[in-house]
């Protein structure tokens, strides 16, 4: 038997410090999104606040010039009445300028002319006219953009009030800090301690819908596009695209093709379901030198919509997308279970009263093992499954530049350090997989609490699994556990104060089921539950099985005064 001393830790006013200057610097730094979308969402909320009257189109043509940014520019020209006038206007957008407009992707513009011609054709075209200028007036086409731009600053403004709740946190710590440096004695509040959980709970929520909202199109049409139709197309010119930001230049692939579908010609650039760009000039441009104007290719096309077509019909960026979704509603979840239907030390407190005023009878069966290890499997399947699906896109690319003869050595160097975890990482899905199949033990104790001083009788027997142990030890441990604020961040201290070995055997008949006594110290520390610190006694049983993981479940004690 062994005593060991346990020992508290102190947040630090270093610590604290350091997360107001980490909360403040997020702050800034999301705030500096939110201001560009709240920009955004002033000029559709102001256009949308204009006169809304039917309007007549006379011209919507759509021109590629390669050799700008962005390469295809559209002009329009429709007529509208205000109060027996007639007026024309060329704004496609509210964000457009008064002469054209101008994108990326070839395909967007030919989806707005052809609501524009099916509304028209329809007698329901209309646009915004400028109430105090009739002669500034916006085509009324934009499908969702306020949507968009709401959903926008939502997801923006969670991450502002993470940064808010960062440096509100870390001062309240600092204050703290000087608190009890000045030795003044203040009254702890009897907070939950699930108040930061409540706190993340929300916040990847919010996430989580936003997520799932802005991407579950794209996922749909990724399903779609398995059913879409392989069409002969030409090139018509290709480029590589620069894009420039403040963490550098970035390169991508641009490919504008025509193509004919039941025996109607189309164009388009759309390569694949989602655009992206990423360091490397020289594999994008061996792409597009094996792209040149007048090469035979193939692309896939919507049958029901003729004028989508794309080359590629990639899913691993949608995979990768989805698997955050999940690993972030998962997340979710589980924090929404922790604050409404999980343990909390307000339910541990009442059941160690309850367990005392019961004068510790009864018996307690607990076989929990498999439970836990389906959870760690779980946990590691969903972080394995995030991180490699998230490496592996890096990895695709860094894959076909080497293949197509241009490696991009420093992205290749670059992610050796995260392909090595991503091996770890499913290393340990296979760890605790095989520990599914380790033999399983189930722990019944006599009585379901103890006072210092008092024992009870705990018999084991083994319950499933597979393999023949070597070892079993049986041992009690008493556990001191202190959570505590470091900056911005909670951590919880484990030390292990009390340590006794109860029962040890290598005899395959004893390992099977046994039976001994539990005696808690006359000395002891009763069981302690506060939402800072906690006390905690444990039966441990540990079991050794060559050539698979070892077992190591713990049963807790309560122990009263």
């Amino acid at each position: 038997m062994s005593w060991k001393r346990g020992r508290t830790t102190k947040a630090t006013s270093a610590g604290a410090g350091c997360g107001v200057v980490f909360g403040l610097g997020w702050t800034a730094f999301t705030l500096v999104f939110a201001v560009l979308v709240l920009q955004h969402l002033r000029k559709v909320m102001e256009v949308r606040g204009w006169d809304e009257v039917p309007c007549q189109l006379e011209r919507f043509e759509i021109h590629d010039e390669p050799d700008d940014d962005p390469p295809f520019r559209a002009e329009v020209e429709f007529v509208y009445q205000v109060e027996g006038r007639w007026h024309r206007g060329t704004r496609l957008f509210s964000t457009s300028s008064s002469e054209s407009t101008r994108d990326d992707k070839y395909s967007d513009l030919v989806e707005i002319r052809e609501l524009a011609k099916e509304r028209q054709e329809a007698g329901h075209l209309n646009c915004w006219v400028n109430p105090s200028d009739a002669d500034e007036a916006v085509l009324a086409v934009e499908e969702g953009e306020l949507g968009r731009a709401l959903l926008m600053l939502l997801f923006v403004g969670v991450f502002v009030s993470i940064g808010v709740g960062v440096t509100v946190a870390s001062i309240l710590a600092m204050r703290s800090n000087r608190a009890r440096t000045a030795g003044a004695v203040r009254r702890k509040s009897p907070v939950r301690k699930d108040r930061g959980v409540r706190v993340v709970a929300w916040a990847t929520s919010v996430i989580g819908i936003v997520w799932v909202i802005s991407f579950s199109g794209k996922w749909q049409e990724a399903l779609n596009a398995r059913s879409w139709v392989k069409t002969p197309a030409e090139v018509i010119w290709s480029r590589v695209r620069e894009q420039d930001s403040d963490d550098g230049t970035t390169y991508s692939v641009d490919i504008f093709y025509r193509y004919t579908y039941e025996g109607q010609e189309y164009r388009s650039n759309r390569r694949r379901l989602i655009s992206s760009s990423s360091s490397g000039r020289a594999s994008k441009q061996a792409e597009v030198d094996a792209h040149p104007p007048g090469q035979a290719i193939s692309c896939w096309v919507d049958p029901g919509h003729p004028d989508r077509a794309v080359l590629e019909r990639g899913w691993v960026f949608h995979g990768v997308m989805a698997a955050v979704a999940v690993a972030i509603l998962l997340t979710s979840m589980g924090c929404w279970w922790r604050v409404l239907g999980g343990p909390s030390d307000g339910d541990a407190s009442r059941r160690l009263r309850e367990n005392e005023n019961r004068k510790g009878l009864g018996r307690e069966v607990r076989d929990g093992s498999l439970r836990r290890r389906w959870t760690s499997l779980t946990v590691a399947l969903l972080t394995a499954g995030f991180w490699n699906g998230l490496v592996s896109v890096f990895v695709g690319v860094a894959w076909k530049a080497w293949k197509g003869g241009n490696p991009e050595w420093f992205l290749m160097l670059f992610l050796i350090p995260f392909v090595g975890i991503g091996i770890f990482l499913l290393g340990a899905v296979v760890v605790q997989g095989v520990a599914l199949f380790s033999p399983r033990y189930g722990v019944e104790l006599e009585k379901v609490s103890l006072r210092p001083g008092e024992d009870t009788a705990l018999q084991w027997m083994r319950t499933g699994g597979v393999g023949t142990p070597r070892r079993l030890r049986i041992w009690l441990v008493g556990r001191e556990e202190a959570t505590y604020q470091r900056g911005s961040s909670t951590t919880t201290a484990r030390e292990t104060f009390f340590e006794q070995e109860l029962f040890a055997t290598e005899a395959p008949l004893r390992m099977r089921e046994g039976r001994l006594t539990v005696t808690i110290p006359a000395g002891g520390m009763p069981s302690l539950r506060t939402p800072h610190n906690k006390l905690r006694w444990f039966a441990v049983l540990g079991v050794e099985t060559p050539r698979m993981p070892a077992v190591l479940d713990e049963y807790e004690i309560d122990v009263v005064p």
